[in-house]
């Protein structure tokens, strides 16, 4: 028989044991960590309903970090990105930038929507997007999902967000980056476009008109008058 003095001190050896346990369970279930309003930190098997700012979420990359576009996204953001893509389609008029496109990426980075931006610049460009994104060649172009809107409208844009399930104000993580831009078309796809076009022309042409001046550079696309929030090409 143990002296009565050890009896205290092993229960309570045992009691901290089964304490440290039921703290290890908890945090190996626990999947999210977010912040409170009030500053406290909290965790749970599921996201929280209101908007908080999020530190973990399951699957978020360990590698990712501040300034990053792999950065951990808010459970229902992710769920937003992942279930309706949004992919922004821009261009320049002449050797300037298109201003509605700029309005529209400023509302999109505003709102806190992690979107791709595609640049329609050549003319392999214009083919493809006017064969697989919009007939109409009028820039911007916003797709969320399956969804378009032709044309910057903060109404009709935020209303396609709206449907989708992002959140109405930017809950993107501190020091979040949105993806670069990228050309609709890689350069070597351009590049093939303008040999096979040029080949044509050439052999179409009148042998005495093979060696005139060449044809002047087609005209840079112009604003809509009648749509102040979009350009045509």
């Amino acid at each position: 028989m143990r002296p009565p003095a050890v009896r205290p001190l092993l229960s309570l050896v045992i009691a901290i044991a089964a304490f440290s346990g039921a703290l290890l369970s908890q945090g190996v279930a626990a999947q999210y960590k977010w912040t409170n309003p009030d500053g406290t930190v909290s965790y749970g098997d599921r996201p929280p309903a209101e908007p908080v700012k999020m530190l973990q979420t399951p699957g978020a990359s360990a590698k990712a970090g501040p300034g990053s576009a792999d950065a951990a996204l808010p459970y229902a953001l992710s769920q937003a990105a992942a279930r309706y893509p949004v992919v922004l389609y821009t261009g320049n008029v002449g050797s300037g930038e298109c201003q509605p496109c700029k309005e529209g990426r400023d509302f999109l980075s505003k709102r806190g929507i992690p979107f791709s931006e595609k640049q329609v610049r050549s003319a392999a460009d214009v083919a493809a997007f006017k064969s697989g994104v919009s007939s109409e060649g009028s820039l911007p172009v916003l797709t969320v999902g399956k969804e378009k809107s032709v044309g910057f409208e903060s109404g009709s844009w935020g209303g396609l967000l709206d449907a989708a399930g992002y959140p109405k104000s930017s809950m993107l993580p501190n020091g979040y980056r949105q993806a670069a831009a990228e050309t609709l078309t890689r350069p070597a796809e351009s590049e093939g476009v303008k040999q096979v076009s040029s080949t044509r022309e050439e052999a179409r042409a009148p042998r005495a008109a093979r060696n005139t001046a060449p044809a002047p550079a087609a005209a840079p696309a112009v604003v809509d008058p009648n749509a102040g929030s979009k350009i045509r090409f």
